[in-house]
């Protein structure tokens, strides 16, 4: 199972720029037919660059920038977004498919750290084959608590089927001082 992420913001981009353009379209047409100047439209921008030599900065400066819009909207279209479901054993092109997602991993993951004794809160993250997990404790000495999250951390992540075993890395904070 590989559901990805989908690419929201740059297809937005893209149909505003094209309702944008087919809004213009549709205005200049509109206005050739009733016998008016379709540059007429575009304001005075369209009439300012219609002046402007190919050589002027402004006019290689918008170009580079449009460019450089466009490689990326192509980039985002073309690059695989980040998995949002994460295969478990057995899944695969002949099995059934079955996944857990990220948020459900990383909400299984806190929840064992929070059993922890001396664990007041614990929050955890899901990322590129790796579960960073942060643990809080109001105790003065948090002395073999990390071991002891990452040993439930890994107790938990034992019980789910995953077909990639993720890397474990704990972090301890105390939240108490001694003032």
């Amino acid at each position: 199972m590989s559901r990805r992420t989908r690419r929201v913001v740059p297809a937005v981009v893209a149909g505003l720029a094209l309702l944008a353009l087919g809004a213009w379209a549709a205005t200049a047409a509109l206005g050739h037919l009733l016998g008016q100047d379709p540059t007429g439209t575009a304001g005075p921008l369209a009439r300012a660059l219609a002046g402007a030599p190919w050589q002027d900065p402004v006019v290689v400066a918008a170009g580079a920038v449009l460019l450089l819009l466009g490689l990326l909207a192509l980039l985002a279209a073309l690059l695989p977004g980040r998995r949002v479901v994460l295969a478990l054993q057995g899944a695969g092109a002949t099995g059934p498919r079955a996944g857990i997602t990220r948020t459900g991993l990383r909400r299984a993951v806190a929840a064992a750290a929070e059993d922890v004794d001396g664990v007041d809160r614990a929050d955890a993250t899901v990322r590129d084959g790796r579960v960073e997990v942060r643990a809080r404790s109001g105790l003065r000495d948090v002395g073999d608590l990390r071991a002891r999250v990452e040993q439930a951390v890994t107790d938990r992540l034992a019980a789910i089927p995953l077909a990639r075993r993720p890397r474990v890395q704990v972090r301890t904070t105390t939240t108490r001082s001694d003032a």
